[in-house]
């Protein structure tokens, strides 16, 4: 008697996990080194902020700008 494989599926990490996950290191290792408090300015507003802080926002929307655009309808 030969055993059918069941339901369990197994755990499979792709290319693009890999590279998700070497984008994502050098993303922290990126904003950990740069803490300076630094001026932003966007338009006539000025922000004084720490850099690590502008730099987690652009990486939050270039991941929710790439979610939104390669997601399946």
């Amino acid at each position: 008697m030969t055993a059918k494989p069941g339901p369990h599926r197994r755990f499979h990490i792709g290319p693009r996990q890999v590279v998700a996950l070497l984008v994502a290191v050098v993303v922290v290792l990126f904003v950990v080194q740069n803490r300076d408090v630094v001026d932003m300015h966007l338009f006539t507003i000025v922000v004084s902020a720490p850099l690590w802080t502008a730099l987690v926002v652009v990486a939050a929307l270039g991941a929710l700008a790439g979610f939104l655009l390669t997601r399946k309808r």
